[in-house]
């Protein structure tokens, strides 16, 4: 019988039994990665397919446009900024207040689906025959009227408050009451 002399395999020196097991061992390694790959690519397969985009160049592809504007385009785009500044200059008529907080030193609230300068907000708060008030200049804020804080001292009781906007435009209040 041949004798088993020792061959070098990454710096380690290997009889060929050695040798062999190591190279077995690689392959069933590489076959059980395989196999697990195998295996999650077959779950994967089972998943939905993603929604096409609706986003689709004329001619049906799914293809992104990255030629200037057309003159066509750009006054589509210019018609539309009028009239968007032409809604944002007309109101209902008919504003929601809404008031977020209300206590005895202050009252803070906002005009829902109205967007502009200049309108009064009043707040006024009565417990049986006393009525205390103030006011502040409602501002356009994102995309409503904000009401700068009214600060006040009520005594403690029970409170109705009430916050009104208006406008040249535009109206509205709303009512809560507090106990303090």
């Amino acid at each position: 019988m041949p004798k088993n002399t020792p061959k070098r395999l990454l710096g380690l020196e290997l009889t060929s039994t050695r040798l062999l097991a190591v190279v077995m061992g690689a392959i069933i390694v590489l076959s059980a990665g395989a196999f697990v790959w195998a295996k999650y690519d077959n779950n994967q397969s089972g998943l939905e397919e993603p929604a096409e985009s609706s986003d689709t160049s004329p001619d049906g592809s799914n293809s992104v446009n990255l030629n200037p504007p057309t003159d066509e385009e750009i006054s589509e785009t210019e018609q539309h900024k009028q009239q968007l500044a032409q809604n944002d200059n007309q109101s209902s008529g008919t504003a929601s207040v809404v008031i977020t907080e209300a206590s005895g030193s202050v009252v803070r609230a906002y005009v829902s689906g109205v967007f502009e300068d200049g309108g009064t907000c009043t707040a006024t708060a009565t417990q049986d025959s006393q009525t205390k008030s103030g006011a502040s200049t409602g501002f356009k804020n994102v995309s409503y009227t904000q009401c700068p804080p009214i600060y006040w001292n009520l005594p403690p009781g029970s409170w109705t408050v009430t916050v009104e906007y208006k406008s040249d435009s535009t109206s509205g209040k709303q009512t809560t009451n507090i106990k303090i």
